[in-house]
C-alpha cells in the first residue's frame, strides 16, 4: 500500500494515496515532548544520569575540576522521599577529589557560589549494588540500588591554598600551627 507522510506540529499523519480507504492518524510526539526535562522526567531504576533543578543559579565562576566547594545538604530516598542526613555543619570537598559520591561532582560541576539546587542522582553515581552502611551521620540506611535526591545550597568556592584549607579544616590548620611551633621552641623552655 503506497502511503504519504506527513509531519504536522503535534503528530504524524499517514494517509493512503488511495482516496477510497480512510486515512489513518498516528499521534506521535515531537522529540522535544517525548525527552522533556531530564529533572521532571527522572524515573527511579531507569534514569542513569544525575538531574539537576536550578532553584536560585548564585553568581560568580562556575565550579570546575579542583575547585573546592563549601555546601549544606539534605539527602532523601528518592523512592518515598524519607530524609537519610542533613549537614550539621558547612560541608567542603574537593571536586574530582574522590571524597564524595560522583553524583556530587557531577551534579555540582559548573555551580556558583549561592546556587541552590536539588539533584537526582542514580544508585550507579551514588552507593550502587551495596547501599551504603548501617547509617549516615546518624540516619537511615541507604539501599542497595537506591535513587537519592539532594537539596544543596553551594556556601562557597574555594580553590588552591584556601580550599585546600577549607577541606582540611581551618582550625585542624591552626592547632598544627601551633604544634609546630610548641615543638620548634620545647628546646629554649627548659
Amino acid at each position: 500500500v503506497l502511503a504519504a507522510v506527513h509531519n504536522t506540529a503535534s503528530a504524524f499523519q499517514v494517509a493512503p494515496l488511495s482516496s477510497s480507504r480512510p486515512s489513518v492518524h498516528l499521534a506521535i510526539s515531537p522529540l522535544e515532548e517525548v525527552t522533556g526535562d531530564p529533572f521532571d522526567s527522572y524515573t527511579p531504576g531507569a534514569s542513569t544520569e544525575v538531574a539537576v533543578k536550578q532553584l536560585s543559579p548564585g553568581s560568580g565562576e562556575g565550579a570546575t575540576e579542583d575547585d573546592v566547594l563549601t555546601v549544606e545538604y539534605t539527602g532523601r530516598l528518592f523512592a518515598n522521599q524519607k530524609q537519610f542526613v542533613k549537614s550539621k555543619e558547612d560541608f567542603a570537598f574537593k571536586i574530582g577529589g574522590g571524597n564524595v559520591m560522583p553524583g556530587f561532582d557531577k551534579g555540582l560541576r559548573g555551580q556558583k557560589a549561592g546556587a541552590k539546587v536539588t539533584l537526582r542522582i542514580p544508585p550507579k553515581f551514588a552507593y550502587g549494588a551495596t547501599g551504603k552502611g548501617s547509617s549516615i551521620a546518624g540516619g537511615q540506611i541507604i539501599p542497595p540500588n537506591a535513587d537519592l535526591e539532594f537539596d544543596i545550597e553551594v556556601k562557597k568556592i574555594s580553590s588552591g591554598i584556601d580550599g585546600e584549607l577549607e577541606v582540611f579544616g581551618k582550625g585542624r590548620a591552626a592547632g598544627l600551627v601551633v604544634s609546630f611551633l610548641l615543638l620548634a621552641i620545647s628546646p629554649f623552655l627548659g
